[in-house]
């Protein structure tokens, strides 16, 4: 059931994604040849005018066939050449190479925007709109850490820890103690799907009896030892907000996340990040499971997260993706003419070539995380 989900959310945002560059396209008069979901062999297909459209078997991408994206003969001087996106001027080729980067965030302000008028779950802390029913809540539990081998997971709401009940209120000190002998577990009760259940957790030194801070950047901390459980904490609540207040929350809420992510990427790429916290699909199928057992707006909000992913990772400069293309035709534009064809397709293909070991070593390190 978790594979589906995802495979479906893949499959939509995939689609917005080809979507702005199939309609930025025919805008501005450049044939299109294809339009196609997942990757062959292919299940359905239909032409309708100039296009086939098709959906194919394996859901993990999507593509947009444009007569020139990829110049030939045919392309730069035959007959419908006139209707190839490599003869037209630079600036309508940037609009068709950055329309899906664009349909991507416009996407998951949408989606961030429809979880506000539902009712989201936001901190407390930052929210400027009225929160009910605060708790401190999971946000994310780390692999391999005593958290998730105590069996906590992502959405559960901590009601207490050993025998100090967590009773939220605003404004109030967001401190906790742990009052039990060395070398032996912390019981924490949380309630998950209204139910109330009961854990062990293991620090990763014998806890003494001190106060344990609860911090929003490192989750349950010891403060004798450093060494935290493995979760991030905060007190979330649910907002509700009106038509307007969802359209300019939900707008921030996309900036917000978007340098977020951008700061992790930039992270990844200096080496200030470990690669251990890059997930692929496999690992994408646990958290889409873990979002779906909390509920609906935690599933549209996680997809809201892929969907300005999605647009970050392909405004890199890098080949094959769509920042790589609009940095080939910025080239073209100062020095005046085109890179030759035989370059620029060899170099998108080595690029593409990359991305994909990329995804085969990121899917491999998931699948021995499992085991």
């Amino acid at each position: 059931m978790h594979i589906i989900l995802f495979l479906l959310m893949l499959s939509v945002l995939v689609f917005v994604h080809e979507l702005g560059h199939f309609l930025l396209a025919k805008w501005n008069g450049i044939r299109v040849d294809s339009f196609a979901i997942g990757f062959p062999p292919t299940l359905w297909q239909k032409k309708v005018g100039e296009t086939t459209y098709k959906i194919n078997l394996l859901l993990f991408g999507g593509y947009v066939s444009i007569f020139g994206e990829n110049p030939d003969d045919a392309s730069l001087s035959g007959p419908d050449s006139n209707r190839s996106m490599v003869t037209k001027s630079w600036w309508r080729q940037i609009t068709v190479l950055i329309a899906g980067i664009i349909f991507n965030m416009l996407f998951a302000w949408f989606l961030l925007v429809l979880t506000l008028w539902i009712g989201a779950p936001m901190s407390a802390r930052d929210s400027v709109l009225p929160i009910r029913d605060p708790h401190m809540t999971i946000l994310s539990v780390l692999p391999d850490s005593p958290a998730e081998n105590a069996g906590l997971h992502m959405g559960d709401k901590i009601e207490s820890i050993e025998f100090f009940s967590n009773n939220y209120t605003e404004g109030a000190t967001r401190n906790i103690v742990i009052n039990h002998p060395s070398d032996t577990d912390a019981t924490i009760t949380a309630i998950r799907n209204s139910d109330r259940i009961m854990m062990n957790v293991t620090s990763p030194h014998a806890v003494k009896s001190h106060d344990v801070e609860i911090i929003p950047t490192t989750g349950i901390l010891d403060t004798g030892t450093g060494k935290a459980i493995g979760i991030t904490l905060d007190v979330v609540g649910t907002a509700r907000a009106s038509f307007f207040q969802g359209i300019t929350h939900g707008f921030m809420q996309t900036v917000y996340m978007t340098g977020g992510m951008a700061k992790g990427l930039w992270g990844l790429i200096t080496g200030s990040l470990s690669v251990k916290y890059i997930t692929g699909p496999v690992g994408l199928v646990g958290i889409v499971g873990a979002a779906s057992s909390v509920g609906l707006v935690s599933v549209l909000m996680l997809m809201a997260m892929i969907s300005i992913n999605l647009a970050i990772i392909n405004i890199i400069p890098f080949p094959a993706l769509d920042g790589g293309r609009i940095l080939f035709v910025i080239i073209e534009k100062i020095k005046g003419s085109r890179i030759p064809p035989a370059i620029s397709n060899t170099v998108n293909m080595i690029g593409f070539g990359i991305l994909m070991l990329l995804m085969l070593l990121v899917t491999v390190k998931d699948v021995v995380h499992l085991f």
